[in-house]
Protein backbone atom coordinates (compact mmCIF):
# COMPACT_ATOMS: atom_id res chain seq x y z
CA UNK A 1 0.00 0.00 0.00
CA UNK A 2 1.17 3.43 -1.33
CA UNK A 3 1.79 6.73 1.61
CA UNK A 4 -0.75 8.57 0.18
CA UNK A 5 -3.63 5.22 -0.11
CA UNK A 6 -2.81 4.86 4.07
CA UNK A 7 -3.73 8.94 4.39
CA UNK A 8 -7.41 8.89 5.74
CA UNK A 9 -10.10 11.00 3.48
CA UNK A 10 -10.27 13.14 7.05
CA UNK A 11 -6.26 14.41 6.55
CA UNK A 12 -6.71 14.07 2.57
CA UNK A 13 -9.36 17.01 2.74
CA UNK A 14 -7.71 18.64 5.45
CA UNK A 15 -4.87 19.16 3.56
CA UNK A 16 -6.19 19.33 -0.13
CA UNK A 17 -8.10 22.14 1.27
CA UNK A 18 -5.76 23.94 3.05
CA UNK A 19 -3.27 23.55 0.08
CA UNK A 20 -5.53 25.26 -2.07
CA UNK A 21 -6.74 27.99 0.15
CA UNK A 22 -3.04 28.57 0.44
CA UNK A 23 -1.87 28.29 -2.84
CA UNK A 24 -4.97 30.88 -3.60
CA UNK A 25 -3.90 33.38 -1.45
CA UNK A 26 -0.14 33.03 -2.26
CA UNK A 27 -0.90 33.76 -5.46
CA UNK A 28 -3.34 36.52 -5.48
CA UNK A 29 -1.23 38.01 -2.87
CA UNK A 30 1.96 37.56 -5.18
CA UNK A 31 -0.38 39.36 -8.23
CA UNK A 32 -1.17 41.78 -6.08
CA UNK A 33 2.24 42.91 -4.43
CA UNK A 34 3.77 43.12 -8.03
CA UNK A 35 0.80 45.05 -8.98
CA UNK A 36 1.56 47.47 -6.24
CA UNK A 37 4.88 47.50 -7.26
CA UNK A 38 4.16 48.41 -10.76
CA UNK A 39 2.08 51.24 -9.61
CA UNK A 40 4.92 52.57 -7.00
CA UNK A 41 6.98 52.33 -9.42
CA UNK A 42 5.30 54.30 -12.22
CA UNK A 43 4.60 57.25 -9.07
CA UNK A 44 8.16 57.60 -8.43
CA UNK A 45 8.58 58.32 -12.07
CA UNK A 46 6.19 60.62 -12.38
CA UNK A 47 7.04 62.23 -8.48
CA UNK A 48 10.85 62.10 -10.14
CA UNK A 49 9.68 64.17 -13.35
CA UNK A 50 8.06 66.73 -11.55
CA UNK A 51 11.09 67.23 -9.64
CA UNK A 52 13.46 67.08 -12.58
CA UNK A 53 10.97 69.54 -14.14
CA UNK A 54 11.24 72.50 -11.34
CA UNK A 55 14.54 71.42 -10.71
CA UNK A 56 15.61 72.43 -14.80
CA UNK A 57 13.53 75.64 -14.13
CA UNK A 58 15.47 76.87 -11.37
CA UNK A 59 19.05 76.08 -12.63
CA UNK A 60 18.31 76.88 -16.44
CA UNK A 61 19.79 80.32 -16.08
CA UNK A 62 23.27 78.35 -14.22
CA UNK A 63 23.04 75.68 -17.79
CA UNK A 64 22.53 78.60 -20.02
CA UNK A 65 25.61 80.98 -18.43
CA UNK A 66 27.33 77.74 -17.48
CA UNK A 67 28.11 79.12 -14.56
CA UNK A 68 29.07 76.29 -11.81
CA UNK A 69 28.84 78.66 -8.64
CA UNK A 70 25.21 79.37 -9.37
CA UNK A 71 24.12 76.24 -10.01
CA UNK A 72 25.65 74.86 -7.15
CA UNK A 73 24.20 77.53 -4.89
CA UNK A 74 20.50 76.71 -6.36
CA UNK A 75 20.94 73.27 -5.72
CA UNK A 76 22.27 73.67 -2.33
CA UNK A 77 19.01 75.90 -1.68
CA UNK A 78 16.73 73.31 -2.73
CA UNK A 79 14.93 70.77 -0.56
CA UNK A 80 14.86 67.67 -2.30
CA UNK A 81 12.84 64.29 -2.14
CA UNK A 82 14.58 62.75 0.94
CA UNK A 83 14.67 59.85 -1.59
CA UNK A 84 16.81 61.31 -4.40
CA UNK A 85 20.13 60.50 -3.69
CA UNK A 86 22.41 61.89 -6.72
CA UNK A 87 21.51 65.32 -8.79
CA UNK A 88 23.97 65.90 -11.59
CA UNK A 89 23.76 68.92 -14.19
CA UNK A 90 25.65 68.31 -17.55
CA UNK A 91 26.14 71.46 -20.26
CA UNK A 92 24.29 70.70 -23.36
CA UNK A 93 28.14 69.19 -24.95
CA UNK A 94 27.94 66.53 -22.28
CA UNK A 95 30.26 68.27 -19.62
CA UNK A 96 29.45 68.19 -15.62
CA UNK A 97 28.53 71.14 -14.33
CA UNK A 98 27.82 70.34 -10.84
CA UNK A 99 27.37 67.26 -9.32
CA UNK A 100 24.73 66.84 -6.19
CA UNK A 101 24.93 63.67 -3.58
CA UNK A 102 23.07 63.12 -0.56
CA UNK A 103 24.69 62.58 2.63
CA UNK A 104 23.96 59.82 5.66
CA UNK A 105 21.02 57.04 4.90
CA UNK A 106 20.80 57.95 1.32
CA UNK A 107 24.04 58.42 0.18
CA UNK A 108 24.99 57.01 -3.13
CA UNK A 109 28.56 55.23 -3.47
CA UNK A 110 28.53 54.80 -7.30
CA UNK A 111 30.54 55.88 -9.76
CA UNK A 112 30.45 59.33 -11.80
CA UNK A 113 27.70 59.50 -14.14
CA UNK A 114 27.43 59.34 -17.66
CA UNK A 115 25.89 61.78 -20.01
CA UNK A 116 23.11 61.22 -21.87
CA UNK A 117 21.34 63.67 -24.39
CA UNK A 118 17.94 62.37 -24.14
CA UNK A 119 15.11 61.91 -22.10
CA UNK A 120 15.06 58.39 -20.44
CA UNK A 121 14.49 56.17 -17.02
CA UNK A 122 15.70 52.76 -16.03
CA UNK A 123 14.94 50.78 -12.74
CA UNK A 124 17.92 49.00 -11.49
CA UNK A 125 19.27 47.84 -7.89
CA UNK A 126 16.12 48.74 -6.05
CA UNK A 127 17.05 52.42 -7.57
CA UNK A 128 15.41 54.81 -10.13
CA UNK A 129 17.33 57.04 -12.59
CA UNK A 130 16.26 59.32 -14.32
CA UNK A 131 17.98 61.60 -17.49
CA UNK A 132 15.70 64.62 -18.88
CA UNK A 133 17.16 67.21 -21.13
CA UNK A 134 16.06 71.37 -20.03
CA UNK A 135 15.23 73.41 -23.27
CA UNK A 136 15.13 77.24 -24.34
CA UNK A 137 13.45 78.76 -27.11
CA UNK A 138 13.11 74.65 -28.41
CA UNK A 139 16.71 74.52 -28.19
CA UNK A 140 18.77 72.19 -25.10
CA UNK A 141 20.70 73.84 -23.02
CA UNK A 142 21.89 71.03 -20.76
CA UNK A 143 20.54 67.83 -18.77
CA UNK A 144 19.48 66.65 -15.37
CA UNK A 145 20.43 63.44 -14.17
CA UNK A 146 18.35 62.25 -11.28
CA UNK A 147 18.84 59.28 -9.11
CA UNK A 148 16.25 58.12 -6.19
CA UNK A 149 16.78 55.25 -3.68
CA UNK A 150 12.97 54.37 -3.63
CA UNK A 151 13.06 53.81 0.49
CA UNK A 152 8.80 54.35 0.35
CA UNK A 153 8.66 51.44 -1.42
CA UNK A 154 10.69 49.44 0.11
CA UNK A 155 8.63 49.99 3.25
CA UNK A 156 5.54 49.58 1.15
CA UNK A 157 6.72 46.17 -0.37
CA UNK A 158 7.63 44.84 3.13
CA UNK A 159 3.91 46.06 4.59
CA UNK A 160 2.29 44.21 1.30
CA UNK A 161 4.17 41.18 1.82
CA UNK A 162 2.95 41.26 5.76
CA UNK A 163 -0.16 41.46 4.81
CA UNK A 164 0.05 38.36 2.29
CA UNK A 165 1.19 36.42 5.11
CA UNK A 166 -1.17 37.54 7.80
CA UNK A 167 -4.01 36.55 5.33
CA UNK A 168 -2.80 33.21 4.39
CA UNK A 169 -2.14 32.37 7.87
CA UNK A 170 -6.02 33.25 8.14
CA UNK A 171 -7.43 31.91 5.12
CA UNK A 172 -5.12 28.83 6.98
CA UNK A 173 -7.50 28.88 9.73
CA UNK A 174 -10.62 28.97 8.29
CA UNK A 175 -9.65 26.15 5.70
CA UNK A 176 -9.00 23.79 8.46
CA UNK A 177 -11.68 24.90 10.14
CA UNK A 178 -14.17 24.44 6.97
CA UNK A 179 -12.07 20.77 6.32
CA UNK A 180 -12.92 19.52 9.73
CA UNK A 181 -16.69 20.50 9.09
CA UNK A 182 -16.22 18.73 5.43
CA UNK A 183 -14.68 15.52 7.48
CA UNK A 184 -18.19 15.26 9.73
CA UNK A 185 -19.80 15.68 6.77
CA UNK A 186 -18.43 14.03 3.95
CA UNK A 187 -15.86 11.69 5.20
CA UNK A 188 -17.75 9.83 8.56
CA UNK A 189 -20.08 8.13 6.28
CA UNK A 190 -17.42 7.29 3.87
CA UNK A 191 -15.39 5.70 6.71
CA UNK A 192 -18.19 4.01 8.27
CA UNK A 193 -19.19 2.44 4.90
CA UNK A 194 -15.62 1.28 4.30
CA UNK A 195 -15.38 -0.81 7.39
CA UNK A 196 -18.77 -2.09 6.83
CA UNK A 197 -17.38 -3.30 3.06
CA UNK A 198 -14.56 -4.99 5.39
CA UNK A 199 -16.41 -6.47 7.41
CA UNK A 200 -19.02 -8.01 4.82
CA UNK A 201 -15.97 -9.17 3.15
CA UNK A 202 -14.38 -10.79 6.13
CA UNK A 203 -17.58 -12.38 7.19
CA UNK A 204 -18.94 -12.94 4.07
CA UNK A 205 -22.40 -11.69 5.29
CA UNK A 206 -23.82 -9.51 2.53
CA UNK A 207 -27.14 -9.10 4.31
CA UNK A 208 -25.53 -6.02 5.94
CA UNK A 209 -26.59 -2.48 5.55
CA UNK A 210 -25.65 1.00 6.61
CA UNK A 211 -27.01 2.30 8.99
CA UNK A 212 -25.15 6.02 9.49
CA UNK A 213 -26.96 8.97 8.55
CA UNK A 214 -26.39 11.16 5.06
CA UNK A 215 -25.45 15.06 5.49
CA UNK A 216 -25.63 14.96 1.81
CA UNK A 217 -26.88 14.25 -1.37
CA UNK A 218 -24.16 12.63 -2.98
CA UNK A 219 -22.91 10.86 0.71
CA UNK A 220 -26.76 9.89 0.08
CA UNK A 221 -26.70 8.19 -3.02
CA UNK A 222 -23.10 6.40 -2.58
CA UNK A 223 -24.43 4.62 0.86
CA UNK A 224 -27.96 3.89 -1.19
CA UNK A 225 -26.45 2.89 -3.93
CA UNK A 226 -24.02 0.62 -1.67
CA UNK A 227 -26.96 -0.66 -0.07
CA UNK A 228 -28.81 -1.89 -3.51
CA UNK A 229 -25.37 -3.11 -4.74
CA UNK A 230 -24.96 -5.46 -1.44
CA UNK A 231 -28.90 -6.68 -1.84
CA UNK A 232 -27.91 -7.66 -5.80
CA UNK A 233 -24.89 -9.65 -4.29
CA UNK A 234 -27.00 -11.22 -2.09
CA UNK A 235 -29.91 -12.07 -4.40
CA UNK A 236 -27.14 -13.55 -7.04
CA UNK A 237 -25.50 -15.65 -4.26
CA UNK A 238 -28.16 -16.80 -3.81
CA UNK A 239 -29.52 -17.52 -7.50
CA UNK A 240 -25.74 -18.94 -7.75
CA UNK A 241 -26.52 -21.29 -5.06
CA UNK A 242 -29.99 -22.31 -6.70
CA UNK A 243 -28.34 -22.74 -10.09
CA UNK A 244 -25.90 -25.05 -9.06
CA UNK A 245 -27.79 -27.61 -6.87
CA UNK A 246 -30.05 -27.41 -10.10
CA UNK A 247 -26.77 -27.73 -12.05
CA UNK A 248 -26.06 -30.87 -10.13
CA UNK A 249 -29.34 -32.14 -10.44
CA UNK A 250 -28.85 -32.13 -14.50
CA UNK A 251 -25.80 -33.60 -14.02
CA UNK A 252 -27.11 -36.28 -12.43
CA UNK A 253 -30.24 -36.69 -14.88
CA UNK A 254 -27.69 -36.46 -17.79
CA UNK A 255 -25.13 -39.12 -16.29
CA UNK A 256 -28.48 -41.19 -15.92
CA UNK A 257 -29.68 -40.58 -19.48
CA UNK A 258 -26.12 -40.76 -21.49
CA UNK A 259 -26.33 -44.06 -19.33
CA UNK A 260 -28.47 -45.65 -20.91
CA UNK A 261 -28.39 -44.64 -24.78
CA UNK A 262 -27.47 -46.75 -27.18
CA UNK A 263 -25.42 -44.70 -28.66
CA UNK A 264 -21.70 -44.95 -27.45
CA UNK A 265 -20.93 -41.25 -25.66
CA UNK A 266 -17.47 -40.21 -23.91
CA UNK A 267 -16.37 -36.92 -22.18
CA UNK A 268 -12.60 -36.31 -22.39
CA UNK A 269 -10.04 -33.30 -21.21
CA UNK A 270 -9.67 -31.25 -24.13
CA UNK A 271 -5.87 -30.65 -23.58
CA UNK A 272 -4.74 -34.00 -23.46
CA UNK A 273 -7.94 -36.56 -24.13
CA UNK A 274 -8.14 -38.26 -21.17
CA UNK A 275 -11.33 -40.63 -20.28
CA UNK A 276 -13.76 -38.11 -17.81
CA UNK A 277 -16.91 -40.07 -18.55
CA UNK A 278 -18.14 -42.81 -20.81
CA UNK A 279 -21.48 -44.90 -20.87
CA UNK A 280 -22.22 -48.78 -21.32
CA UNK A 281 -22.20 -48.41 -25.30
CA UNK A 282 -19.08 -46.87 -25.49
CA UNK A 283 -17.75 -49.63 -23.25
CA UNK A 284 -18.61 -52.40 -25.64
CA UNK A 285 -17.77 -50.40 -28.13
CA UNK A 286 -14.12 -49.49 -27.96
CA UNK A 287 -13.34 -52.11 -25.17
CA UNK A 288 -13.04 -49.50 -22.53
CA UNK A 289 -12.09 -51.51 -18.87
CA UNK A 290 -13.72 -50.21 -15.81
CA UNK A 291 -11.45 -51.69 -13.25
CA UNK A 292 -8.83 -49.20 -13.01
CA UNK A 293 -5.94 -51.29 -14.33
CA UNK A 294 -6.05 -51.99 -17.77
CA UNK A 295 -7.58 -50.98 -20.81
CA UNK A 296 -8.19 -47.21 -22.87
CA UNK A 297 -7.98 -44.58 -20.30
CA UNK A 298 -7.15 -41.71 -22.99
CA UNK A 299 -8.84 -40.57 -26.24
CA UNK A 300 -5.56 -40.58 -28.34
CA UNK A 301 -5.53 -44.66 -27.75
CA UNK A 302 -8.86 -45.45 -30.02
CA UNK A 303 -7.26 -43.08 -33.37
CA UNK A 304 -6.20 -45.57 -35.92
CA UNK A 305 -4.09 -42.98 -37.21
CA UNK A 306 -3.12 -40.89 -33.67
CA UNK A 307 -2.43 -37.82 -35.77
CA UNK A 308 -5.64 -37.15 -36.83
CA UNK A 309 -6.66 -35.36 -33.46
CA UNK A 310 -4.95 -32.76 -34.01
CA UNK A 311 -6.17 -32.09 -36.76
CA UNK A 312 -10.15 -32.64 -35.56
CA UNK A 313 -8.92 -29.99 -32.59
CA UNK A 314 -8.09 -27.20 -34.70
CA UNK A 315 -11.31 -27.81 -36.66
CA UNK A 316 -13.50 -27.81 -33.48
CA UNK A 317 -11.38 -24.60 -32.71
CA UNK A 318 -12.26 -23.33 -35.80
CA UNK A 319 -15.85 -24.13 -36.25
CA UNK A 320 -16.88 -24.43 -32.70
CA UNK A 321 -18.51 -28.02 -33.17
CA UNK A 322 -18.10 -30.95 -35.28
CA UNK A 323 -21.25 -33.02 -36.92
CA UNK A 324 -20.76 -36.39 -38.71
CA UNK A 325 -16.94 -36.15 -39.15
CA UNK A 326 -16.23 -39.88 -40.11
CA UNK A 327 -13.39 -41.70 -38.57
CA UNK A 328 -11.46 -44.91 -38.53
CA UNK A 329 -10.66 -45.68 -35.12
CA UNK A 330 -9.47 -48.91 -32.66
CA UNK A 331 -12.42 -51.18 -30.57
CA UNK A 332 -12.33 -54.32 -28.91
CA UNK A 333 -9.35 -56.56 -29.98
CA UNK A 334 -7.43 -53.69 -32.14
CA UNK A 335 -9.98 -54.19 -34.67
CA UNK A 336 -10.21 -51.28 -36.89
CA UNK A 337 -13.82 -50.06 -37.41
CA UNK A 338 -15.55 -46.79 -38.88
CA UNK A 339 -17.22 -44.58 -36.99
CA UNK A 340 -19.77 -40.77 -37.10
CA UNK A 341 -18.25 -38.63 -34.96
CA UNK A 342 -19.85 -35.37 -33.44
CA UNK A 343 -18.02 -33.08 -30.99
CA UNK A 344 -19.05 -30.19 -28.65
CA UNK A 345 -17.31 -28.30 -26.31
CA UNK A 346 -19.16 -28.49 -22.73
CA UNK A 347 -18.94 -28.06 -19.11
CA UNK A 348 -18.86 -31.01 -16.65
CA UNK A 349 -17.86 -30.88 -13.30
CA UNK A 350 -16.88 -27.47 -13.54
CA UNK A 351 -14.59 -27.96 -15.98
CA UNK A 352 -14.14 -27.28 -20.02
CA UNK A 353 -14.92 -30.93 -21.28
CA UNK A 354 -15.21 -32.42 -25.27
CA UNK A 355 -18.56 -34.22 -25.44
CA UNK A 356 -18.05 -36.88 -28.35
CA UNK A 357 -21.01 -39.25 -29.68
CA UNK A 358 -20.22 -41.93 -32.32
CA UNK A 359 -22.09 -44.14 -34.89
CA UNK A 360 -20.77 -47.35 -36.17
CA UNK A 361 -20.93 -47.02 -40.27
CA UNK A 362 -18.54 -49.82 -40.42
CA UNK A 363 -21.20 -51.67 -42.65
CA UNK A 364 -22.03 -48.26 -44.22
CA UNK A 365 -18.77 -47.55 -45.05
CA UNK A 366 -18.29 -51.24 -47.31
CA UNK A 367 -21.65 -50.21 -48.78
CA UNK A 368 -19.92 -46.92 -49.74
CA UNK A 369 -16.81 -49.07 -50.78
CA UNK A 370 -18.77 -51.63 -53.50
CA UNK A 371 -21.00 -48.76 -54.60
CA UNK A 372 -17.77 -46.41 -55.08
CA UNK A 373 -16.05 -50.02 -57.16
CA UNK A 374 -19.82 -49.86 -59.00
CA UNK A 375 -19.76 -46.39 -59.70
CA UNK A 376 -16.11 -46.47 -61.08
CA UNK A 377 -17.45 -49.21 -63.24
CA UNK A 378 -19.85 -47.62 -64.39
CA UNK A 379 -18.44 -44.19 -65.00
CA UNK A 380 -15.53 -46.32 -67.25
CA UNK A 381 -18.66 -46.86 -68.81
CA UNK A 382 -20.12 -44.11 -69.33
CA UNK A 383 -16.73 -42.80 -70.48
CA UNK A 384 -16.30 -45.74 -73.33
CA UNK A 385 -19.90 -45.24 -74.33
CA UNK A 386 -19.61 -40.98 -73.95
CA UNK A 387 -15.82 -41.44 -76.41
CA UNK A 388 -18.46 -43.87 -79.13
CA UNK A 389 -20.59 -40.95 -79.33
CA UNK A 390 -18.35 -38.24 -79.44
CA UNK A 391 -16.60 -40.46 -82.00
CA UNK A 392 -19.87 -41.35 -83.70
CA UNK A 393 -20.77 -37.35 -83.72
CA UNK A 394 -17.57 -36.44 -84.79
CA UNK A 395 -18.14 -38.71 -88.05
CA UNK A 396 -21.40 -37.37 -88.51
CA UNK A 397 -20.17 -33.70 -88.12
CA UNK A 398 -17.42 -34.33 -90.51
CA UNK A 399 -20.35 -36.03 -92.64
CA UNK A 400 -22.00 -32.90 -93.08
CA UNK A 401 -18.89 -30.99 -93.54
CA UNK A 402 -18.04 -32.66 -96.62
CA UNK A 403 -21.76 -33.03 -98.12
CA UNK A 404 -22.42 -31.13 -101.24
CA UNK A 405 -25.36 -30.38 -99.87
CA UNK A 406 -26.01 -28.02 -96.68
CA UNK A 407 -27.75 -29.13 -93.43
CA UNK A 408 -29.53 -27.24 -91.57
CA UNK A 409 -31.68 -26.56 -88.53
CA UNK A 410 -33.60 -23.73 -87.73
CA UNK A 411 -35.95 -23.36 -84.62
CA UNK A 412 -39.62 -22.51 -83.92
CA UNK A 413 -39.09 -18.59 -84.10
CA UNK A 414 -37.72 -18.95 -87.30
CA UNK A 415 -33.89 -17.88 -86.20
CA UNK A 416 -31.26 -20.20 -87.82
CA UNK A 417 -29.60 -22.36 -85.21
CA UNK A 418 -27.44 -24.24 -87.29
CA UNK A 419 -25.68 -25.33 -90.67
CA UNK A 420 -23.05 -27.33 -91.83
CA UNK A 421 -20.06 -26.31 -93.69
CA UNK A 422 -21.23 -26.20 -97.20
CA UNK A 423 -23.17 -23.40 -96.45
CA UNK A 424 -20.48 -20.88 -97.00
CA UNK A 425 -20.57 -22.28 -100.72
CA UNK A 426 -23.99 -21.93 -100.90
CA UNK A 427 -25.32 -18.34 -99.06
CA UNK A 428 -21.65 -16.79 -98.16
CA UNK A 429 -21.68 -17.09 -95.03
CA UNK A 430 -19.45 -19.31 -92.27
CA UNK A 431 -21.24 -21.31 -89.82
CA UNK A 432 -20.96 -19.62 -86.94
CA UNK A 433 -21.96 -16.15 -89.24
CA UNK A 434 -25.40 -17.81 -90.30
CA UNK A 435 -26.07 -18.77 -86.46
CA UNK A 436 -28.70 -16.34 -85.07
CA UNK A 437 -30.23 -14.78 -88.16
CA UNK A 438 -33.37 -14.95 -88.81
CA UNK A 439 -34.90 -16.13 -92.33
CA UNK A 440 -36.31 -13.03 -93.00
CA UNK A 441 -32.37 -11.95 -93.65
CA UNK A 442 -32.28 -14.96 -95.71
CA UNK A 443 -35.63 -14.25 -98.13
CA UNK A 444 -35.71 -12.60 -101.11
CA UNK A 445 -39.42 -11.69 -100.72
CA UNK A 446 -40.78 -13.31 -97.42
CA UNK A 447 -43.70 -14.86 -99.78
CA UNK A 448 -41.37 -18.30 -100.75
CA UNK A 449 -40.90 -19.27 -96.93
CA UNK A 450 -44.67 -18.82 -96.76
CA UNK A 451 -45.53 -21.51 -98.67
CA UNK A 452 -43.32 -23.75 -97.33
CA UNK A 453 -44.63 -23.42 -94.07
CA UNK A 454 -48.30 -24.51 -96.24
CA UNK A 455 -46.52 -27.43 -98.16
CA UNK A 456 -45.05 -28.98 -94.47
CA UNK A 457 -48.54 -28.35 -93.14
CA UNK A 458 -50.04 -29.96 -96.73
CA UNK A 459 -47.51 -32.94 -96.75
CA UNK A 460 -47.58 -33.88 -92.98
CA UNK A 461 -44.53 -32.12 -92.15
CA UNK A 462 -42.09 -33.43 -94.99
CA UNK A 463 -41.17 -31.56 -97.97
CA UNK A 464 -38.53 -32.87 -100.73
CA UNK A 465 -37.23 -30.78 -103.36
CA UNK A 466 -39.14 -28.09 -103.24
CA UNK A 467 -37.49 -24.87 -105.15
CA UNK A 468 -36.93 -22.26 -103.15
CA UNK A 469 -35.38 -18.22 -104.01
CA UNK A 470 -32.71 -17.33 -101.11
CA UNK A 471 -30.55 -14.47 -100.53
CA UNK A 472 -26.55 -14.78 -100.68
CA UNK A 473 -24.50 -12.67 -98.17
CA UNK A 474 -23.94 -10.74 -101.07
CA UNK A 475 -26.81 -9.77 -101.62
CA UNK A 476 -28.29 -11.52 -105.39
CA UNK A 477 -30.42 -13.90 -105.16
CA UNK A 478 -29.86 -18.03 -105.45
CA UNK A 479 -32.41 -20.58 -106.40
CA UNK A 480 -31.81 -23.79 -104.07
CA UNK A 481 -33.86 -27.37 -103.83
CA UNK A 482 -34.67 -27.85 -100.23
CA UNK A 483 -36.07 -30.41 -98.42
CA UNK A 484 -37.08 -30.02 -94.91
CA UNK A 485 -39.03 -32.04 -92.38
CA UNK A 486 -40.77 -30.62 -89.01
CA UNK A 487 -39.06 -31.51 -85.46
CA UNK A 488 -41.19 -31.68 -82.19
CA UNK A 489 -40.83 -33.05 -78.69
CA UNK A 490 -42.16 -35.65 -76.36
CA UNK A 491 -45.22 -33.95 -75.60
CA UNK A 492 -45.72 -33.10 -79.73
CA UNK A 493 -44.97 -29.81 -79.71
CA UNK A 494 -43.32 -27.87 -82.53
CA UNK A 495 -39.32 -27.22 -81.66
CA UNK A 496 -37.77 -26.38 -85.13
CA UNK A 497 -37.02 -27.66 -88.66
CA UNK A 498 -33.80 -29.34 -90.17
CA UNK A 499 -33.42 -30.79 -93.67
CA UNK A 500 -30.78 -30.00 -96.10
CA UNK A 501 -30.43 -27.26 -99.38
CA UNK A 502 -28.75 -28.02 -102.84
CA UNK A 503 -27.91 -25.31 -104.95
CA UNK A 504 -29.72 -25.41 -108.40
CA UNK A 505 -29.05 -22.10 -109.67
CA UNK A 506 -27.13 -23.57 -112.39
CA UNK A 507 -30.15 -25.79 -113.43
CA UNK A 508 -32.75 -23.35 -112.79
CA UNK A 509 -30.17 -21.05 -116.07
CA UNK A 510 -30.22 -24.07 -117.67
CA UNK A 511 -33.70 -24.60 -117.93
CA UNK A 512 -34.08 -21.16 -118.70
CA UNK A 513 -31.33 -21.07 -121.34
CA UNK A 514 -33.57 -24.45 -122.75
CA UNK A 515 -37.26 -22.23 -122.27
CA UNK A 516 -35.67 -19.84 -124.49
CA UNK A 517 -34.33 -22.12 -127.14
CA UNK A 518 -37.41 -23.54 -127.40
CA UNK A 519 -39.58 -20.76 -127.50
CA UNK A 520 -36.72 -19.00 -130.44
CA UNK A 521 -37.24 -22.70 -132.14
CA UNK A 522 -41.15 -22.11 -132.06
CA UNK A 523 -40.69 -18.68 -133.58
CA UNK A 524 -38.03 -19.80 -136.25
CA UNK A 525 -40.56 -23.11 -137.08
CA UNK A 526 -43.50 -20.69 -137.53
CA UNK A 527 -41.59 -17.78 -140.13
CA UNK A 528 -40.45 -21.03 -141.73
CA UNK A 529 -44.32 -21.87 -141.75
CA UNK A 530 -45.33 -18.17 -143.28
CA UNK A 531 -42.59 -18.43 -145.54
CA UNK A 532 -43.82 -21.15 -146.97
CA UNK A 533 -47.19 -20.41 -147.06
CA UNK A 534 -46.22 -17.10 -148.57
CA UNK A 535 -44.55 -18.74 -151.55
CA UNK A 536 -47.47 -21.15 -152.11
CA UNK A 537 -49.71 -18.54 -152.30
CA UNK A 538 -47.20 -16.43 -154.82
CA UNK A 539 -46.98 -19.75 -156.81
CA UNK A 540 -50.70 -19.49 -156.96
CA UNK A 541 -50.81 -15.83 -157.98
CA UNK A 542 -48.12 -16.80 -160.72
CA UNK A 543 -50.44 -19.16 -161.90
CA UNK A 544 -53.24 -17.37 -162.06
CA UNK A 545 -51.58 -14.87 -164.32
CA UNK A 546 -50.36 -17.71 -166.72
CA UNK A 547 -54.38 -18.51 -167.12
CA UNK A 548 -55.56 -14.70 -167.11
CA UNK A 549 -52.83 -14.27 -170.29
CA UNK A 550 -54.02 -17.02 -171.83
CA UNK A 551 -57.59 -16.27 -172.08
CA UNK A 552 -56.38 -12.84 -173.21
CA UNK A 553 -54.98 -13.69 -176.18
Amino acid sequence: MNRESSISIKHQLQLYFVLALGFIVLLMGGVWISYDQVLHEREAERVLTVESEIIGAAVKPALMFNDRQLAGELLQSMQFDTDISVVTLFTADGKTLYNYRAKGDHADSTGPVTFQNSNSSAYGGGKLSLYRVVMHKGRPVGVIYLKSVLNHMQENRFAGIMTVVLTMLGCLVVGLVLASRLQHKIAEPISALAKLMRQMSVDGDYSLRTTNPAFNRETEELLVGFDQMAAEIEHSFSEAEEHHKHLQQSEERFRTIVELAPVPVIITRPSDGHLLFYNQAALKLFGVVTDGVSGRFSAPDFYQHPEQRQQLMQTLETEGEIHGYELEVVGVNDKPFWISLSMNVMRFEGAPALFSAFVDITEQKNVEQVLEKNNQLLEQRVAKRTAALQATKDELQSTLDNMIDTYYRIRADGVVERASASVFSLLGYQPSEIAGLSLQALSVDGQQFTQLADALRQHDGAIINQKVQLKHKSGHAIWASISARVMKDEQGKVTGVEGVLRDISQLVQADLQKQEMENKMTHVQRLESLGILAGGIAHDFKYFGYIRASFCR
